[in-house]
């Protein structure tokens, strides 16, 4: 029943060895994720899946969430991870540590493509670093009205939005 689970989640789940970073298994959503064919990065290092080109501050996050790991925490966060033909794939990730009665302690990884969701992220702050400031507010529009979005963030207000509702900027209104 297990393996079925694992078989058929919409998510990616990938098992590395805590003291060596070894990838023990994944799943097949992992694998097609990444381009692999299952079973191809078993015995891997988790490093293949990394980009070569990582900054300090790349390095710096992964070395705070080893630690975290370590010290027994479930993490979550967003990893820039590369697929097998070298294309980015960013995956919002949730990391927990267990002991695996084979391979000792274990981080599993439950990731998710957000590639997209990133990109849209990225164009909406350059399209806000190229738009003149005319003194009008931009602001976040929902189902039940608009918020300022100077005003939400500073008061940390926060709206919550029906299922398949989305948030979007718009100028001055």
């Amino acid at each position: 029943f297990r393996d079925e689970v694992m078989r058929n989640m919409a998510e990616g789940v990938c098992v590395i060895r805590a003291h060596d970073g070894t990838i023990v298994d994944t799943n097949p959503t992992f694998d097609r994720m990444l381009g692999w064919d299952h079973g191809e990065l078993q015995g891997r290092h988790v490093s293949v899946l990394h980009p070569d080109d990582q900054t300090d501050a790349d390095r710096g996050s992964a070395a705070a969430i080893i630690a975290r790991l370590r010290s027994g925490a479930t993490v979550s966060y967003e990893a820039h991870n590369v697929r097998r033909d070298g294309t980015d794939i960013w995956c919002r990730a949730t990391t927990s540590t267990f002991d695996h009665p084979e391979h000792g302690p274990v981080w599993v990884a439950v990731q998710s493509d957000v590639s997209s969701e990133r990109r849209a992220r990225e164009a909406l702050g350059e399209a806000e670093e190229r738009r003149p400031d005319d003194g009008r507010q931009p602001r976040l529009w929902a189902p039940g009205g608009a918020v300022p979005a100077r005003r939400a963030a500073a008061d940390g207000e926060q709206r919550a939005l029906p299922q398949g509702h989305e948030v979007a900027a718009a100028g001055g209104r």
